[in-house]
């Protein structure tokens, strides 16, 4: 029974090392075949802890016919793992293919090889015998382990002397199978001295820490940085393109929106008209007066400068709300929310602060507004006609002021607001549906 500990114990420690290798069907690997081939290791090495577990207690038993059939067991799942061990090693190290057809050969020769023996012993006890009640080996395992020793000698040998020849990772993986192949073929020259003894269980389970610890860990490791890296990559990539987007919808002077995104925002509250599901908003139209004059008088970097000033003084009264140019010289802002009930206050500031600039250097601009009125306005484009008409009527008026048609004395900064129909400066205002109801009849009429 005391045989048995060691087997146990390197069934516990395979088990809890590699649970998730097991159980896990999304575990992250570089290369699925790689995975599968280790896995089929590990499932081999298990059952031949098992069946090394077996030994110790049924070779306790009187009647050695049971252990007569786990011994048997035992030499053919032992010829089994080292046949997976070898195509592991060669799946592993990707060798070129007539070096993987090599490995592959020869490990399905010594699984035949093994095979054989196993079945010959049952007539002819070559491998083992129970003679007396006695476990005696025979022979034949002699021969049996020292061709295991002598392959994994030859892989050990093998894998040291192409370490050399390798870089970075791969290295390490030939690292690996060469220290596999010396504590195998150690554990197994002891097992031939100590037959009664469960070396080769301890030979196996310091392989399975070997390559749970430099090969499972480092391979889940690789796969995570190369997913960290991925992601990086893919959130550049984003960041790129986002930033592209960006820069087609973007002004290349102001910085504002350009014409390409206010006509997709234009197609948006289309849409919304169109289902109903937008209510109050106004179009706000500006226009720099005399842009022509400025550029062919001090030139195009004086009118740059201008636009960009008339810019500045849009965001300067009208604030969190995207504003895009259209055209050269004509701006337009959507008002919703906040901005939209504040609309015929942000009208007169801005006409106070233009009116201010008329007779200076700084830029002077006509602005022009309307509501959108749901029971008329099927687009956008209506409003903004009207908008765009109060808009030029407003420049007009501007240029009169600055050629002195007009008293400066009076205030003209309700001007946008006294062109309004009654309809869109009364209507869009009442909060009361009842009102409105009454508007609608008295309008009517």
């Amino acid at each position: 029974m005391t045989y048995s500990l060691i087997p146990i114990v390197a069934l516990i420690i395979a088990a809890i090392l590699n649970w998730d290798v097991f159980l896990d069907k999304n575990y992250p690997v570089l290369k699925r075949h790689v995975f599968v081939a280790y896995r089929f290791v590990l499932a081999c090495l298990c059952i031949f802890f098992v069946t090394d577990i077996l030994w110790g207690v049924l070779d306790a038993l009187p009647n050695k016919i049971p252990n007569i059939i786990n011994t048997s067991l035992f030499f053919a799942v032992m010829s089994f793992a080292v046949t997976a061990w070898l195509r592991f090693t060669a799946t592993y190290l990707e060798e070129s293919k007539r070096t993987t057809l090599i490995i592959e050969i020869v490990g399905i020769v010594f699984f035949l090889g093994g095979l054989v023996l196993t079945i010959v012993n049952i007539k002819y006890p070559i491998l083992f015998s129970y003679e007396g009640g006695v476990y005696d080996p025979g022979i034949g395992r002699y021969g049996y382990f020292a061709s295991q020793m002598a392959l994994y000698l030859i892989t050990s040998i093998f894998a040291f002397v192409r370490m050399f020849t390798k870089n970075g990772y791969k290295r390490g993986r030939f690292l690996v199978i060469a220290l596999v192949g010396v504590t195998m073929s150690v554990t197994l020259f002891l097992q031939i001295i100590f037959p009664n003894l469960p070396l080769c269980s301890l030979g196996h389970v310091i392989t399975l820490v070997l390559v749970h610890s430099f090969i499972a860990s480092a391979e889940k490791t690789d796969v995570i940085t190369q997913l960290t890296e991925s992601t990086s990559r893919e959130q550049k990539q984003s960041a790129q393109l986002e930033a592209a987007i960006q820069l087609a919808y973007k002004d290349p002077l102001t910085g504002i929106k350009n014409k390409h995104a206010y006509v997709e925002l234009e197609e948006k509250i289309n849409k919304l008209i169109n289902e109903k599901a937008i209510g109050e908003f106004c179009v706000f139209i500006f226009d720099l007066n005399d842009l022509k004059l400025i550029n062919d008088t001090y030139g195009h970097e004086k009118g740059d400068v201008h636009i960009i000033k008339s810019v500045v003084m849009i965001k300067k009264i009208i604030s969190d709300t995207d504003i895009y140019r259209l055209g050269g010289d004509e701006f337009v802002v959507i008002l919703q929310g906040d901005n939209y009930k504040k609309r015929y206050d942000l009208l007169e500031e801005f006409n106070e602060m233009i009116e201010a600039n008329i007779g200076t250097n700084e830029p002077v601009v006509a602005l022009g507004f309307s509501d959108f009125v749901p029971e008329q306005d099927n687009t956008i484009r209506t409003v903004f006609a009207r908008a765009d008409e109060r808009m030029y009527a407003r420049k007009k008026k501007l240029k009169e002021m600055a050629s002195g048609q007009e008293d400066n004395g009076n205030n003209n900064a309700s001007e946008s607001i006294s062109r309004l129909s009654v309809y869109e400066l009364f209507y869009n205002n009442l909060s009361s549906p009842f009102l409105r109801n009454i508007f609608d009849n008295f309008s009517y009429f």
